[in-house]
């Protein structure tokens, strides 16, 4: 289980608003950037909330990937946890945090970086 996890708080998104509230939209790009960085999609799920935002959930074999949006705030909530079993899978990770910061064009940035699993242990 030994991986990265990031646990992002995108705050001031400067996108235009339909980026915060049309989930299918986003779900398309997400799965599409999650296949490009060469991650292995195996689900997906999205619940949009009535004219407001939207929960995003990308199940990875390497992990998962979600984002949770706030219209009326202009923040994004996305957490991404990639495994490093057979590969190390960081970058790509960074790379995914990087493009959600850069797709809602946030002002405000708060990541944090999470070591997962100790390979010492066991």
């Amino acid at each position: 289980m030994q991986g990265i996890h990031l646990v992002g708080d995108l705050y001031q998104c400067g996108c235009s608003p339909k980026k915060l509230i049309q989930a299918q939209s986003a779900l398309a790009k997400c799965v599409a950037k999650c296949e490009e960085q060469g991650l292995t999609v195996i689900g997906h799920s999205v619940y949009g909330f009535e004219n407001k935002g939207y929960t995003l959930a990308i199940l990875l074999a390497e992990s998962h990937f979600t984002i949770h949006t706030w219209p009326e705030n202009y923040s994004v909530a996305m957490d991404v946890y990639v495994c490093n079993f057979s590969q190390d899978n960081t970058q790509k990770a960074r790379n995914l945090a990087k493009w959600v910061s850069e797709y809602f064009q946030s002002k405000d940035n708060q990541i944090q970086e999470i070591q997962r699993g100790d390979v010492s242990a066991g």
